[in-house]
């Protein structure tokens, strides 16, 4: 409901977790998924209709989210700056069981 109120979209990402996988796979996994929404034409026909691009980007996570939402907003900064726009490290109900 907060994600349809806010006309926004929220994207959870099922990254592979360690030990089977090593840890920076989660990183690599979440970059591939922003690489996939904001992909230009390759990106999804759903969300190429119903997203607005302009509007802001939020990153936001729970237990290890956190640090992989601050890892992958660096690299959406570097890669174009003007896409991002914030991140969070402790959002409303994160962390409850």
């Amino acid at each position: 409901m907060l994600v349809a109120e806010a006309r926004a979209i929220a994207v959870s990402i099922n990254y592979r977790l360690a030990p089977k996988h090593p840890l920076s796979i989660a990183y690599e996994d979440s970059w591939a998924v922003l690489q996939w929404v904001f992909g230009g034409e390759d990106r999804d026909d759903w969300v190429k209709d119903h997203v607005e691009f302009e509007q802001a980007m939020f990153l936001v996570g729970d237990s290890v989210g956190p640090n992989i939402a601050h890892h992958s907003a660096l690299r959406v900064k570097k890669s174009d700056p003007s896409l991002f726009m914030g991140e969070s490290s402790d959002w409303p109900g994160g962390g409850e069981s």
